[in-house]
């Protein structure tokens, strides 16, 4: 079943249908590219998102909003977005970057940008919030703290002094960093992993 058209998946019908042309033209095609839009693109991306963070976690302190939205503006997050978006069969690209095969993440995470820049020169800030909101959909899901990192969980073991703690699994395909970890009591015996995820509240020992 084909994809209904891009303005669609993005909720938002353009004033001027140029602008969006525009945002998915990459330099390698022609002299009037996205860069100019994706610069205006990333700089709305870190508004809202900031924004939307501000308003949603009032007790999180400066420093930890900067590192959640950094986790979620990056181009892997991007490019994962543009992916779903099927941005890649909207790009118009130079014949070099065509034969190469499947656009680079760095081409789509830009695009997105750019598409994101193209909605606010249209709509204003607004629409560029409200597209951002839907194409981001659940990665701005609930945050109930910073998950720890591997290291942290092993001094914290170190600490108590009861259980060994082993790093089985840490995933980095997603914005929110997510991790398993299994531990062994003195006995000896092997426990039921921890797991952390997105939403969790960080893991304890």
């Amino acid at each position: 079943m084909p994809l209904p058209p891009l303005a669609d998946r993005l909720g938002y019908a353009f004033l001027r249908p140029a602008l969006l042309a525009q945002a998915l033209t990459h330099r390698s095609h022609s002299a009037c590219h996205n860069e100019r839009l994706e610069f205006v693109g990333d700089a709305v991306l870190n508004c809202v998102v900031g924004l939307i963070l501000y308003e949603r976690h009032p007790d999180i302190p400066e420093g930890e909003l900067s590192r959640v939205r950094a986790n979620l503006v990056n181009g892997e997050v991007l490019a994962r977005l543009a992916t779903t978006l099927d941005l890649v069969a909207e790009l118009r690209l130079g014949d070099g970057e065509q034969r190469a095969g499947a656009a680079r993440p760095s081409i789509l995470a830009d695009a997105l940008e750019a598409v994101f820049g193209a909605v606010f020169v249209d709509g204003g800030f607004a629409a560029a919030r409200a597209v951002i909101e839907r194409v981001y959909g659940d990665e701005l899901g609930p945050y109930q703290g910073r998950i720890k990192h591997p290291r942290e969980l092993a001094v914290m073991a170190t600490e108590h002094g009861e259980f060994r703690v082993y790093v089985v699994e840490v995933c980095t395909d997603c914005s929110w960093n997510h991790l398993t970890v299994s531990f062994v009591l003195g006995d000896g015996e092997p426990r039921p992993a921890l797991r952390a995820r997105r939403g969790d509240a960080p893991p304890t020992c």
